[in-house]
């Protein structure tokens, strides 16, 4: 289910025009349905793994499509399911009692840019920093 490793060593042998945009365009079909393989295999009880899968499944393909494709994919398909881990992970002050592991994922996601500057930030503040700030003034209410 890694399209690129079959397709992308073949793409510079390819120099008709009309045969690459028709092959980036079946690539991106697949693309979006190994995503949709990989939500009915793994259904909704881990969003976390489902975030990481997509993004081996996409992170070969940031060369070769412009970032606003792979961001609306992201979009459509992968953001979701990072908000909904995010959200699930314990957020508190104390950090030897949380779990980052889906946050180190969207920072993962940002740096390989699979997630446009925008939903990073909006993911971040929805559904991260607004939990962290109510345990925080939480915990300043009880002192």
């Amino acid at each position: 289910y890694r399209l690129d490793l079959w397709i992308l060593p073949w793409i510079p042998y390819m120099d008709h025009p009309a045969i690459l945009s028709t092959l980036l365009s079946d690539c991106k079909r697949k693309l979006k349905s190994s995503l949709s393989y990989l939500q009915r295999k793994l259904g909704k009880n881990d969003d976390l793994a489902f975030v990481l899968g997509s993004m081996e499944i996409l992170k070969g393909w940031t060369g070769v499509y412009e970032p606003k494709v792979l961001h609306r994919l992201v979009s459509e398909y992968v953001s979701p399911y990072l908000a909904r881990a995010i959200r699930k992970r314990k957020v508190a002050l104390d950090v030897s009692n949380q779990d980052l592991s889906a946050v180190q994922a969207s920072i993962k996601m940002y740096e390989a840019s699979l997630l446009s500057d925008d939903e990073f930030l909006s993911i971040m503040e929805a559904e991260l920093l607004s939990v962290w700030a109510m345990e925080l003034n939480e915990a300043l209410a009880t002192k």
